[in-house]
């Protein structure tokens, strides 16, 4: 649910979902790099911020 206000982009109420990908390098047991990603593509549709491949909005 989009329940908190984003970057120019006020709290709809919407429901979303998302995903993401975390990668951790970790050396002598230690985290030495990150690497995220999430589809921020697909929840800016959602949120009817961007057209989806169709044309449509969310």
């Amino acid at each position: 649910m989009h329940e908190k206000d984003l970057p120019a982009l006020p709290a709809t109420g919407k429901p979303v979902e998302t995903t993401a990908v975390v990668i951790h390098r970790i050396e002598n047991g230690r985290l030495v790099e990150k690497w995220p990603e999430r589809d921020l593509v697909r929840l800016l549709q959602q949120l009817d911020v961007m057209p989806t491949p169709d044309g449509d909005a969310g």
